[in-house]
């Protein structure tokens, strides 16, 4: 399988076979094609695997922890390599914010809130996770955010979180949440810019809307 790929690349290789490859690494001098075969047809795609939640990975026959552990470093690697590519922009405008949330979000099946960090002409400084699973609860976030802002040398901060299955839409209790995150900062001397939600339909701003601030 390494000889067909080198000499042809990944065209001449079916998803299973690319499966079958990658997982040659971590669980090696094995015959990799039977757990390929079931990650393909539990998952559905490659995309699938390597964005399938970690407990879900485990439960395939034959998948190892260091397997497990390297499905979630090509995930991760991937969306580094996309967000490097932005490295340095100015979030300066709705579009260039929404883009941005948009690839940090795209192999996420979890959800997931975060903060970005931006310099003073709104250069991207760090982009950090500040909560998964429920992300909008209150005290837990200011305080991560305030810590992480810290760490960064920045006062001004977007935050963004997905809707894996659903659409870009703002809840009540998002906008409530945002809110009251955006008043308990200010006490810190730091200003919540935006809040971008990114669903299966795209991303929208809060800002942009005229829903972060009354």
């Amino acid at each position: 399988m390494r000889e067909r790929y080198l000499t042809g690349g990944l065209d001449l290789l079916q998803p299973h076979e690319i499966m079958e490859l990658l997982l040659y690494y971590p669980i090696m001098q094995k015959n990799t094609n039977p757990l390929a075969h079931r990650l393909i047809d539990t998952f559905g795609s490659l995309e699938g695997v390597l964005t399938a939640d970690p407990e879900e990975l485990r439960k395939i026959e034959g998948m190892t922890p260091n397997a497990v552990v390297f499905c979630q470093l090509l995930r991760d690697v991937f969306t580094r390599i996309r967000l490097e590519r932005r490295s340095g922009d100015a979030l300066d405008s709705y579009e260039r914010v929404r883009a941005y949330f948009t690839d940090y979000f795209a192999m996420r099946k979890n959800e997931v809130l975060c903060a970005a960090f931006l310099a003073e002409d709104l250069h991207l400084m760090r982009t950090c996770v500040i909560a998964e699973g429920d992300p909008l609860t209150v005290p837990v976030t200011v305080r991560k955010i305030v810590e992480q802002a810290i760490y960064a040398g920045s006062s001004t901060l977007i935050l963004a979180h997905n809707h894996p299955a659903g659409i870009a839409r703002a809840s009540a209790d998002d906008i409530h949440s945002t809110r009251r995150i955006a008043e308990a900062l200010e006490v810190f001397s730091m200003r919540l810019v935006d809040h971008v939600i990114v669903g299966t339909d795209g991303a929208m701003s809060m800002q942009e809307s005229g829903l972060l601030f009354t």
